[in-house]
């Protein structure tokens, strides 16, 4: 049985039906780690595939004594939501004297292309406030989510706006402390939002095909992938773990995990889903047969607050609470741990480890069980950051949370 995780972007189906027709027969339309992709693009939450890992190996840790090049600086709003890249355009959101602003600029340099605003709190509690979504590319589409759980979808070159709805209409609830935080999922004809219910909307009109019974909404974000020959797709709210079909909504599995923030998405490698939090028990493994979800172990050996863990060659490489960690997936047992990075956060390229420290300090080291191996550092931001590094064509882009962002020219030669 092979489990394939989402990405949302249609241009990666359109690679995939040119390369594999074989595929199109598939209920599920995104692309498992080992896909190729031809050309280095990140458009959406976690990049292509969903997993927090670029897939281009023509960039360089061979940097200057003070770092590497600042091609360009911006200054786009307080918030941690991170950046989506597609087609030379740039998109991210800010916060700006009380309203949400979301940004189109040009990924090389950074002129702005165009800016949209609407009124929204800041929901400052514990951190600098401001939106956590990172926008959605899907064609000449861009979704957006608001911490106040209004949905936008914009044209890509224009900032008009297609459509938009507030999911609060459909609440019987107070937004919980944060507010939502977590970024659109495109799979298929729909849009997968995680607002205190799941909804799934078509993505062409808005409109609700199907939603989940309310929930308290958690601060993850949804995460699609095959399981037989369906499409499912994985929330983690404030409830616990829900797993609903994405073509009907029925919920077809729950592991309850309630009183804890979860703002971490599902890493799915394989027939295995790993959970992890702060609060509650730290982390799960299930395995993923449609025979039966089962529960491989619970236990408090990775916590993160907030850091998205990622997955290579069966070792996890992420934060627990304010230590970096590696641990075998299938055990969770620790293989080795760095402490003096607080809160950072993590992507992963050709092998690398980019880690962002609380204070903005810039982190590459070998992703490899052995030992943690520190190749460069630098620092390139002052302030608190808690956004994750994000690499496209050889550009790292990275912010912190006063909403500063410096684009680092890291092309190999």
């Amino acid at each position: 049985m092979v489990f394939k995780v989402h990405g949302a972007a249609a241009w990666l189906r359109l690679t995939i039906i040119a390369t594999y027709a074989s595929w199109a027969l598939c209920s599920c339309s995104g692309l498992s780690v080992s896909d190729p992709i031809k050309a280095p693009e990140w458009p959406q939450w976690l990049g292509p595939n969903r997993d927090g890992i670029s897939t281009e190996a023509a960039w360089t840790t061979d940097w200057p004594e003070e770092g590497p090049t600042v091609l360009w600086k911006a200054s786009l709003g307080e918030g941690p939501a991170a950046v989506s890249v597609k087609d030379g355009r740039l998109f991210t959101m800010g916060y700006v004297d009380g309203s949400d602003v979301v940004y189109c600029l040009d990924s090389e340099t950074g002129e702005e292309k165009w800016r949209y605003a609407y009124p929204c709190a800041k929901f400052d509690q514990a951190h600098d406030g401001g939106p956590s979504c990172t926008p959605s590319i899907d064609g000449n589409r861009v979704y957006t989510l608001s911490r106040e759980a209004l949905v936008h979808c914009f044209d890509a070159a224009t900032s008009e706006i297609v459509w938009s709805k507030d999911m609060r209409e459909r609440l019987e609830q107070d937004l919980p402390a944060y507010g939502v935080t977590g970024s659109p999922l495109v799979e298929g004809d729909r849009v997968i939002i995680e607002a205190g219910r799941t909804f799934a909307l078509d993505k062409m009109t808005g409109d609700v095909i199907w939603e989940s019974e309310e929930f308290v909404a958690g601060y993850s974000s949804p995460i699609t992938f095959d399981f037989g020959e369906r499409c499912r797709v994985a929330v983690f709210n404030q409830f616990g773990l829900f797993i609903f079909d994405v073509e009907s909504g029925e919920e077809i599995f729950r592991d309850e995990w309630k009183k804890v923030n979860h703002c971490v998405t599902p890493v799915i490698q394989g027939d295995r889903m790993f959970l992890t939090a702060y609060y509650g028990d730290g982390c799960r493994l299930y395995k993923l047969d449609p025979a039966g979800i089962e529960k491989l172990y619970e236990n408090d050996n990775m916590k993160s607050v907030y850091a998205q863990p990622m997955v290579l060659d069966g070792y996890l490489y992420g934060f627990d609470f304010e230590t970096l960690k590696c641990i075998e997936l299938e055990t969770s047992e620790t293989v080795w741990e760095k402490e003096g990075f607080k809160f950072g956060l993590l992507s992963m390229a050709d092998g690398k480890l980019l880690i962002m420290s609380d204070q903005s300090e810039l982190i590459i080291a070998e992703a490899t069980p052995e030992e943690f191996r520190e190749i460069a550092n630098a620092q390139v931001l002052g302030g608190l950051c808690v956004t994750m590094p994000t690499l496209c064509n050889g550009l790292l882009y990275l912010r912190n949370g006063k909403g500063e962002m410096v684009c680092l020219d890291v092309r190999a030669p």
